[in-house]
C-alpha cells in the first residue's frame, strides 16, 4: 500500500498520522490566512488514482521503489511522474459497497435527492463558478452560487486490486458576492436552464463555455468510532447522456469545526484543530475499513 499527498511525494501506511497532522497544519494556515476563504471543509471521493509518465522519463524497469519513485517527482515537470484521480466507481464495486452500508451496518438512510449542478467559466470576466439546483419533479431550483476554490491538501490512500482508492480533499471555498458582477453575468443561465427528458438545457452567450450533470443521490449515516460519517451513492448524468457512479462521504463535526476555524480566524484555534485531527483520523479509518470490505466481496 503506498499513500499520496497533493505535491506527489510518497508515503507508506505507517505515515499516516503524521500526514494527517500535515493535514490538520494546512487547515489551520488557511483558516487563519486567508480573509478571502468563506467556508472550509473535507471530502472523500472513492475512485482510482492513476499515473503516466513525462515526456521524456526515463526508469529501469521493474525499479518502482518508494525512493525512485519520489526522486522521478523532483525531476523537470516535463520529466515526472504525472497522475489524475478519476472519482468514477466500477458498477460492481458500488453495488457491493451500498449493499454493505445498507443491509451489513447501522447506517440509515436520511435523504434521496436529486440535483443539477452547471459549471460556468467566464471568458470576459475570467471567472469559474458553479450554479447548483434542487431537481424535482422536471422543476430546477436554486440551491447556490460557488465562487472558485482551492485544495490547500490532497491525501491519496492507494491499495492494491481490487480495492478502490480513496481521496481526501482539504478544499476551502471562497466568498461568492452577491449583486455582484459575477452573479449578474449568471442571470440568464439561472433564469432559463430547463430539464428535458433527464437532460439540462443551458442558454450562454458567446463569452461562456458550461459544463453540467445531473446528480441523483441516496445519503446514509451511521455511526464509526463515535463519530457520525455521511456517504452518498450517487448517479451522474453528464452532457453526453452517460450515467456514471461515485461514493462520497463527510463527517458534519469535522466540517463544523473547520467553518467555525474561518470564523475564528487566528483566535480560539487550538481546541478547533484538535476535533479536526481526531475527525480526520476516524475518517481515514472509515476509509480504510470500506476498501477491505471491497477486497473481501472479491475474495469471497
Amino acid at each position: 500500500m503506498r499513500h499520496m499527498i497533493s505535491c506527489m511525494q510518497f508515503h507508506l501506511k505507517e505515515e499516516i498520522p503524521s500526514l494527517l497532522s500535515d493535514m490538520t497544519a494546512a487547515a489551520e494556515q488557511t483558516a487563519a490566512g486567508n480573509p478571502k476563504i468563506g467556508d472550509l471543509k473535507v471530502t472523500l471521493n472513492i475512485g482510482s488514482q492513476f499515473f503516466y509518465a513525462g515526456k521524456t522519463m526515463q526508469v529501469p524497469e521493474h525499479q518502482f521503489t518508494l525512493d525512485v519513485m519520489n526522486a522521478i517527482n523532483e525531476t523537470r515537470h516535463d520529466q515526472g511522474l504525472k497522475s489524475v484521480y478519476s472519482n468514477a466507481v466500477d458498477s460492481t464495486q458500488f453495488k457491493d459497497l451500498k449493499h454493505y452500508i445498507t443491509n451489513r451496518t447501522a447506517f440509515k438512510h436520511v435523504a434521496a435527492k436529486e440535483t443539477a449542478s452547471v459549471h460556468v467559466k467566464d471568458l470576459d470576466l475570467n471567472t469559474s463558478l458553479v450554479i447548483a439546483f434542487n431537481a424535482s419533479g422536471g422543476e430546477l431550483h436554486l440551491r447556490k452560487i460557488k465562487s472558485g476554490s482551492i485544495k490547500p491538501f490532497l491525501l491519496t490512500l492507494m491499495h492494491q486490486q481490487p480495492s478502490p482508492d480513496v481521496r481526501l480533499k482539504l478544499i476551502a471555498q471562497h466568498f461568492f458576492a452577491k449583486d455582484g458582477l459575477e452573479e449578474r453575468s449568471l442571470r440568464k443561465i439561472i433564469s432559463e436552464t430547463t430539464l428535458s427528458n433527464g437532460q439540462l438545457l443551458v442558454p450562454c452567450s458567446s463569452s461562456q463555455a458550461v459544463d453540467s450533470h445531473i446528480k441523483t443521490k441516496d445519503v446514509y449515516e451511521g455511526m464509526y468510532k463515535g463519530q457520525i460519517i455521511c456517504v452518498a451513492f450517487n448517479t451522474v448524468r453528464g452532457e453526453a447522456g452517460q450515467d456514471h457512479h461515485e461514493i462520497t462521504g463527510r463527517v458534519p463535526a469535522l466540517n463544523e469545526a473547520l467553518k467555525k476555524a474561518v470564523k475564528a480566524g487566528r483566535a480560539d484555534m487550538c481546541q478547533l484543530m484538535k476535533e479536526v485531527r481526531a475527525s480526520l483520523q476516524v475518517l481515514a479509518g472509515f476509509c480504510e475499513h470500506l476498501a477491505i470490505k471491497v477486497s473481501d466481496f472479491e475474495s469471497s
